[in-house]
């Protein structure tokens, strides 16, 4: 940040000079379109804390609530909510970073959490997310409890700010179960901060073979495709793709898909599996086969 432009003037005696910093500026609003309606977004350009820079932007639009998420260092953001310019909600996190959703009437924690999730999907970061409105009173109280742990904080003027910390294995797993597509199109982003991606290898250690109960025969394929994409350490694509549906086609899709997850058993899908990731596999000594030897 640049150095704020300075003025001197003189002292009533008209002999000592004064070095006066110019007031904080404001320059927007900037409208941007967000799914619950138009978010508006102000530059503010203020010498000091991120503090003086709400105060100066109160100063013109004194109704504006305002919440910051700032990563003071690794694994610990801070997020602080302002309205009217002062500050009612401050909490320590233990993440690398927050994503803040926009509160509208009636929103529910369920809304909240396919949002991130959705998020999560697009960008490869998992984040716990944060809004400014106690969501789960708001409507159903059916949500992910599994995977993400909500909590409501009174703020000092009276409202409520809801945060959500993920669990990025249950998230992960319950996705390889109900939607392994999406999950693969993460596969080339393994390299993201908090990528669930990073949490396969627990997934797949301790994702039994009888989880998959009641998956028809499209989820298995998928989920067997990304089983063998991750354990080969290439993106899903058309060789991948074909060679779990040649083994579909051999044997029955169950084993398939079980074996792909981990199953140790000694099945004639096992070992063709293992035949068919040692063939896949862009680097033999990053094979990643679990519940037993690739050999």
């Amino acid at each position: 940040m640049t150095a704020p432009k300075q003025r001197t003037c003189l002292t009533p005696s008209g002999t000592a000079p004064q070095v006066e910093a110019e007031p904080p500026r404001v320059t927007g609003p900037t409208l941007t379109t967000t799914e619950t309606g138009l978010e508006v977004r102000y530059t503010v350009e203020a010498d000091g804390s991120s503090a003086r820079a709400v105060e100066a932007l109160a100063t013109q639009v004194p109704e504006l609530t305002v919440i910051l998420a700032e990563q003071q260092e690794t694994d610990l953001t801070e997020l602080t909510a302002y309205r009217g310019g002062r500050r009612i909600a401050a909490v320590d996190c233990a993440c690398n970073g927050i994503v803040v959703l926009p509160s509208r009437h009636q929103l529910t924690l369920q809304e909240c959490i396919v949002q991130a999730s959705e998020r999560a999907l697009v960008t490869g970061s998992l984040l716990p997310f944060a809004v400014l409105d106690d969501v789960r009173g708001n409507g159903t109280l059916r949500h992910d409890a599994g995977a993400w742990n909500a909590t409501v904080i009174d703020c000092t003027d009276g409202t409520t700010l809801t945060l959500a910390q993920p669990d990025p294995e249950v998230w992960t797993a319950r996705m390889v179960l109900t939607d392994a597509r999406a999950l693969a199109d993460l596969l080339p982003l393994q390299a993201a901060e908090e990528s669930p991606i990073d949490t396969l290898s627990a997934v797949f250690d301790d994702l039994l073979p009888y989880a998959l109960f009641a998956r028809d025969a499209y989820q298995l394929r998928d989920i067997a495709v990304l089983a063998c994409a991750w354990a080969t350490g290439r993106s899903v694509d058309a060789e991948v793709e074909e060679a779990v549906a040649e083994l579909c086609r051999r044997l029955p899709v169950r084993a398939v898909a079980e074996a792909a997850i981990g199953s140790d058993e000694e099945t004639p899908a096992r070992e063709a599996l293992i035949q068919t990731l040692n063939r896949l596999s862009t680097d033999q000594c990053g094979l990643r086969v679990v519940g037993g030897s690739a050999s």
